[in-house]
């Protein structure tokens, strides 16, 4: 089948009928639209580039929702990466302010000079060792702890975006905060492997 030659709305009722190659059709013809828009909204090729995800997502799954009585598919697209678009936009507007209110606080807190640079070695060591923890993980539990700590997202978000259950999500958050927990731990304590036991 030559998906390149359907229309939008072929395209969207093969869609509707779980064909994955009709929803890469649609995708390869309006991406760079989709891309563009997000881009002037957002300001960002990151945030942009996950309006993209997002977009074709809920094409993906509702496709069925779609009606043409209120727009062309292509307006439809449009619309649902305007929205998803703002949505980003104000998750790191969100973000930023949090950022913002962390310096604010830290700011107000001056430490003696002397206690930095100790602060500051403690400061890498830790963050190294957070590292290999999380290296240390099987990759779908690393892969929840990066999103929600790295990415800002939360359980919710995490499951909409990756498709995975919540519970699933909970559940491989929970392992995988626990496993760094006693990774951790025994690290602070000295493991035999690493003293040379």
């Amino acid at each position: 089948m030559n998906y390149e030659r359907l229309s939008d709305e072929e395209l969207l009722g093969r869609i509707v009928e779980g064909e994955g190659d009709a929803l890469e059709a649609l995708y390869d013809r309006h991406a760079g639209l989709v891309f563009s828009l997000a881009r002037r909204i957002t300001g960002d090729r990151e945030a942009a580039e996950e309006v993209v995800q997002d977009t074709f997502l809920t094409v993906w799954r509702q496709a069925a929702s779609y009606s043409p009585s209120r727009g062309r598919p292509y307006s439809w697209l449009v619309r649902i990466a305007r929205n998803r678009s703002i949505d980003e936009l104000r998750r790191m507007d969100s973000r930023e302010r949090r950022q913002r209110r962390s310096r604010e606080v830290l700011d107000a807190y001056t430490p003696d000079p002397a206690l930095k640079a100790v602060e500051d070695a403690r400061e890498a060591e830790l963050r190294r060792l957070v590292s290999e923890a999380l290296q240390d993980l099987p990759e779908p539990q690393r892969e929840v702890v990066e999103l929600s700590y790295f990415r800002g997202w939360s359980q919710v978000e995490i499951s909409r975006r990756t498709g995975l259950p919540l519970g699933t999500v909970k559940t491989r958050m929970r392992l995988a905060l626990s496993k760094l927990r006693n990774a951790l731990r025994r690290e602070a304590k000295g493991t035999p492997e690493r003293d040379g036991i």
